[in-house]
């Protein structure tokens, strides 16, 4: 475990300071998946993931010390706004499709509390975005 939380510190997704950013959104002990592969859907983190959205990213991270297994459970994304290229309510869980550096898409499910609320923020950045592209 000791190893795991070594590798995440020199490859994860380092976050800045919560007083560095304006944060728009947050919600703390919630669950998600990914859709990257089989073991990843039926994985995932129950109650221990923490949504943050700022005026420019979308991070989501497991807490510690489930931050060890962010890396198998593909739970650790530090994403731009721009790169964010859907978002749609399917029953309980808010899908949140994104481009990654490679150029291929990455789709996340994260249970979330107040899903109304994080689908407003982000819809709106994408409206914004969608006529500023015209």
């Amino acid at each position: 475990m000791g190893y795991m939380l070594w590798r995440r510190k020199i490859r994860g997704p380092h976050f800045p300071y919560r007083n560095e950013v304006n944060i728009l959104f947050e919600e703390r002990w919630t669950s998600g998946r990914s859709h990257k592969s089989l073991f990843t859907r039926l994985g995932g983190a129950n109650n221990c993931l923490r949504v943050t959205v700022t005026e420019d990213e979308l991070w989501v991270a497991p807490h510690f010390p489930f931050s060890a297994f962010a890396a198998q459970f593909d739970l650790d994304h530090r994403v731009r706004r721009e790169s964010i290229t859907n978002i749609e309510q399917k029953r309980k869980m808010t899908c949140v499709t994104f481009s990654i550096d490679d150029g291929n898409e990455r789709t996340i499910d994260l249970r979330l509390r107040n899903a109304d609320r994080f689908r407003t923020i982000l819809k709106s950045e994408l409206a914004n975005g969608d006529k500023n592209a015209k």
